[in-house]
């Protein structure tokens, strides 16, 4: 990372609260060290346009990138979540390290030049698609971490702990081996990432989901790692998973886990989409976020989370893009906000009397809430923060609404430049590397293409 002192002079710029107009930013190895008004006399040229928190994508497979509209072919009337699942293990069966790193990387090219700054990737292909570990256990990680540094966006990887077919510790089957570690092996590979990662770059850790974890285990990994470590797990997406919770372990997914553990804002709930009041009112109150993922959820036709009565409560949200059918902040706040329209037939339903800008209220609270499950200050520009910083323009409209503008859908006003830790890597709505990037993307494809893998049943 660059070490020389920054600053950088802003038209208008939106520290995930309030607005500011003419300021200088000043960033040193990575980080905002202070945040002043400019003067008459200042010699740094003003960056046009309105500056905004750079995002944080709180949850993401990467190698789902390379599956976009494979699985958009109605296979019977009854097609859900469970036959797209089909389609995913049969690309998880054909990537290997190389490929899953020159797909990450394209992947997170596209997600800095949609305004995401950092990543959550919660990466369970662990080994080959038999089940037969790797020679370095670790390697498919490392290629993840590779990637991010190719193309600069900050990464918390977070290894998933994948150890059971279902409820009642079914077995793993097919396309589900290679997912596999042992308590252990998986306390092992956290290690050794701990030993690898650069600067803007952390280890989280996950765990699949409650019918591929025990409880038990999750309390016995939760005991040995940092009790700042940030904890993922997806949660009560689909009703089948909540019915056979409730009849495996007598209670709702959610309840259940924080029955058995101390759920608190380290934590994301991923989806949590089917929840009772109940529920809600628990997430709530453990200051734990709920993952959203809006534009995937609609994609697997999961259902809407119950955002309005969450955030009644003070609840803590954030986004993610999952599979990775959109790839820009304004798509997921969007579809967001039009989830809680559609359910609750009526508008604007996630402004606040704080703040009535909608887009503003959406992106701020996002952005704020990732900092515990990222580990790490983000999501703000503020004094101590990760210098991350996205910055919108257009030549059409030069006034107090492009924020609102581009999150609704104006593409008049759009991403121009991202600083992610203070070093500039889109410049007029273009990733540095994107034509190195891109090139090493196609010959991915053409070769998930050739390859063979688990073929689903």
């Amino acid at each position: 990372m660059e070490t020389d002192r920054l600053k950088l002079r802003f038209e208008s710029l939106f520290d995930g609260t309030r607005t500011l107009q003419d300021c200088i930013v000043d960033i040193d190895r990575g980080r905002i060290v202070q945040i002043g008004q400019a003067d008459g006399d200042s010699p740094i040229d003003v960056i046009r346009g309105v500056a905004v928190p750079g995002m944080p994508n709180t949850h993401s497979h990467a190698f789902q990138r390379a599956m976009v509209g494979l699985a958009e072919w109605r296979g019977s009337a009854r097609d859900s979540f469970w036959s797209w699942r089909k389609t995913m293990y049969d690309l998880a069966g054909r990537m290997t390290p190389q490929l899953m790193g020159a797909v990450a990387a394209q992947l997170y090219m596209e997600l800095l030049e949609g305004g995401f700054t950092q990543v959550v990737e919660f990466n369970y292909l662990h080994h080959d698609a038999d089940g037969t570990p790797y020679g370095e256990r670790d390697i498919m990680h490392k290629s993840l971490l590779r990637a991010a540094g190719q193309s600069r966006i900050g990464i918390t990887l977070a290894p998933v702990l994948y150890q059971s077919g279902g409820f009642g510790n079914q077995p793993l089957s097919g396309g589900q081996l290679r997912f596999y570690n042992s308590t252990t092996d998986y306390l092992g590979i956290l290690k050794s990432l701990g030993g690898v990662v650069r600067e803007n770059q952390r280890i989280a850790v996950a765990f699949h989901s409650l019918r591929a974890v025990d409880l038990s285990t999750i309390k016995r990994v939760i005991d040995c790692v940092s009790a700042t470590c940030p904890v993922h797990i997806h949660i009560a997406e689909q009703p089948l998973e909540v019915d056979d919770c409730v009849r495996h372990l007598g209670a709702r997914p959610v309840c259940a886990l924080m029955d058995a553990v101390d759920v608190n804002r380290r934590w994301s709930l991923v989806h949590a989409t089917h929840v009772d009041t109940t529920e809600v009112e628990r997430v709530a109150a453990s200051g734990a976020s709920v993952g959203l993922c809006p534009m995937t959820e609609a994609n697997l036709g999961d259902g809407v989370f119950p955002l309005v009565d969450f955030a009644a409560l003070n609840g803590q949200f954030t986004i993610g893009t999952d599979s990775h059918v959109e790839t820009t902040v304004a798509a997921e706040l969007r579809m967001l906000e039009y989830g809680q329209r559609l359910t609750r037939l009526r508008r604007c339903q996630l402004a606040t009397e704080a703040q009535p800008d909608v887009a503003a209220a959406l992106w701020g609270h996002c952005a704020r809430s990732a900092a515990p499950v990222v580990g790490d200050q983000c999501g703000q520009i503020v004094p101590g923060a990760v210098a991350d910083i996205v910055v919108l323009d257009s030549e059409v409209f030069r006034d107090g609404k492009m924020l609102a503008r581009h999150v609704f859908g104006d593409r008049s006003v759009h991403v121009r430049e991202v600083y992610a830790a203070g070093q500039k890597v889109v410049e007029n709505g273009r990733h540095r590397s994107r034509d190195a990037i891109e090139e090493q993307y196609g010959r991915a494809l053409a070769a998930l293409s050739q390859r063979t893998g688990y073929k689903p049943s």
